[in-house]
């Protein structure tokens, strides 16, 4: 058969692949030789081939690449966005918080209406932007207003956890605790915030008058022309709190259960007998709530009932000796 003949290279190279006949020591030398240089229609067909994969593999990394691009675009376009959202979210917070802060500024002249703007502006405050500590304190000093003490702990508290040691929520949460009785809390809570007029408020209405005395002459010095600061200060220096004084100083009572801030709410707008039903069943949920049973005598007095309201500032004194009734 002729070597050059087709048919005998077939044979040839797949006896040399199978290993049949005998072997001789240079075959393998043989065989790279003819695999490289003997067939060049064969190495012509296997470089295309190697180009083809080449070529598809090129495209393969390139769409790869193209979608980790889109992708990667689409992901920054999205942060951007959230990101702008964010911003605006916030900037619209503080327009609102500035809103009911305007709403809320003389509270004396504060109308329902004007309340509920107030109410509304900080509630959509804190939806806009969640992480606004300013927002929630502001919530919590507008539910404070209006006896709702639950929600106004949940927002002080929520403030802060966003914002920790802030004066301005640590006195709205220490207010809380003295219009509820909890004077030990709202002390501490002063303390941490560093509110040396309340605490010296506070320390009047106990009668410690020296740790007030102390605290107030700081302020005196600073704020002249404060004369409330100065009737403070003249009260601590005798260790005398007269009775015009101490109505300055009392906080707004308020309860351990929303019918006790009902009642308290009824008993400002004088509907005396609404606010002894809402007190019988705040006293009905919590007992021992001091200031709802306070609060219950406070309603039959207004009513021209005093036999009847005796027994409940009895067992509000049994209960908390130094409780301002």
């Amino acid at each position: 058969m002729n070597r050059s003949d087709p048919t005998f290279l077939v044979e040839r190279r797949f006896r040399l692949v199978q290993g049949g006949g005998p072997r001789n020591p240079e075959e393998p030398e043989r065989l790279d030789r003819f695999l490289t240089t003997s067939d060049p229609l064969l190495l012509a067909s296997l470089q295309k081939e190697e180009g083809q994969r080449r070529r598809v593999l090129a495209r393969h990394v390139a769409a790869v690449l193209g979608v980790l691009i889109v992708v990667s675009l689409s992901l920054w376009a999205f942060g951007a966005e959230r990101h702008d959202r964010a911003a605006s979210n916030a900037e619209k917070a503080r327009i609102l918080v500035e809103q009911g802060r305007k709403l809320m500024t003389n509270r004396e002249l504060i109308s329902e209406e004007r309340y509920n703007e107030a109410l509304a502006d900080f509630s959509l405050a804190v939806k806009l932007a969640p992480e606004f500590w300013e927002a929630w304190a502001e919530l919590g000093n507008c539910h404070l207003y209006n006896y709702q003490s639950e929600l106004a702990e949940e927002a002080f508290l929520k403030a802060l956890a966003l914002e920790p040691e802030n004066p301005r929520t640590l006195h709205g949460l220490g207010t809380l605790y003295l219009r509820r009785g909890e004077e030990k809390k709202a002390e501490e809570v002063w303390r941490q915030g560093g509110l040396d007029r309340q605490l010296a408020r506070l320390y009047l209405l106990q009668g410690r008058f020296p740790e007030a005395e102390i605290r107030l002459a700081r302020m005196v010095e600073k704020s002249p022309k404060d004369e409330l600061l100065h009737r403070m200060a003249r009260a601590a220096r005798s260790r005398h709190l007269d009775p015009g004084l101490r109505t300055l100083l009392e906080p707004e009572p308020t309860g351990r259960s929303s019918w006790a801030d009902l009642g308290w709410r009824l008993y400002r707008d004088k509907r005396y007998r609404e606010a002894s039903a809402a007190f019988r069943k705040a006293i009905a949920v919590v007992p021992s709530d001091v200031n709802a049973l306070s609060g219950m005598g406070k309603a039959l007095l207004g009513m021209n009932r005093p036999g009847e309201a005796r027994p409940y500032f009895r067992r509000a004194l049994r209960l908390d000796g130094d409780h301002m009734l």
